[in-house]
């Protein structure tokens, strides 16, 4: 990709869990803004408002500027998970987006 910056790593979060990754991509928008996209897992702790809900409940489909690309179950992936499926204590989604859009859920995930 022209213009771009990628940057990845494995240790990011705190709790060094194999989803705590992040991977940073500043391309140039067509109007010459640097835009800054990130593709992140954030483990869902057991507080959250997310516990519970399907993935369509949770509002995350309608958020602009985030995709939930997986969610991880255990030690299953769920890529592309239907808006059926219902988050659990333990779970972590895999977002790719922009990078102010991915710290808000993840201050809302735990």
């Amino acid at each position: 990709m022209e213009d771009a910056f990628f940057c990845y790593n494995p240790q990011h979060d705190a709790d060094k869990t194999p989803v705590g990754g992040f991977m940073e991509v500043n391309p140039l928008s067509p109007q010459g803004r640097e835009e800054i996209y990130r593709v992140e897992g954030i483990p869902i702790s057991s507080e959250p408002k997310f516990i519970g809900k399907t993935l369509k409940a949770s509002g995350l489909l309608e958020k602009e500027g985030v995709t939930v690309g997986a969610l991880r179950k255990g030690d299953k992936y769920l890529f592309n998970p239907p808006d059926t499926v219902t988050f659990d204590a333990g779970d972590a989604l895999i977002l790719i987006g922009e990078t102010n859009e991915i710290r808000e859920i993840k201050k809302l995930a735990g």
